[in-house]
């Protein structure tokens, strides 16, 4: 089967007279394989390995950081430098380089909950 997931994607950015809008056509992506990471992960304040179970191939990575006040961090790896941040009720998708086997996060000041899916592609 193919086309297994949409991602959708769209931003508005009015600022004066400017206005840029930047939207893609839904992406539709193949799933390789079985294996994918779906969950919620509580994320302390050291740092810890994302738990992307089985998948170990990459692929497109959408989390949702479901704390209400406090911000998260990924890293690319263990003791990496913080690349993408989370703030409360904030969304991300992007896709990990396969060779990319064990992204990190940590939150800054107090555990949070933050709900990803992991969909090798």
């Amino acid at each position: 089967m193919a086309d297994e997931a949409t991602i959708f994607a769209s931003v508005r950015f009015v600022k004066g007279s400017t206005v840029v809008e930047l939207g893609a056509d839904n992406l539709q992506v193949d799933v390789s394989g079985n294996q994918f990471a779906w969950q919620r992960q509580s994320v302390g304040t050291s740092e810890e390995a994302i738990d992307i179970g089985e998948v170990s191939t990459g692929g497109y990575f959408c989390a949702i950081n479901r704390d209400p006040t406090n911000f998260v961090s990924i890293r690319q790896a263990t003791g990496g430098t913080d690349f993408i941040r989370l703030n409360a009720g904030e969304v991300c998708c992007f896709r990990i380089h396969a060779s990319s086997v064990a992204p990190f996060w940590i939150a800054d000041t107090a555990v949070c909950q933050v709900e990803f899916l992991l969909l090798p592609a």
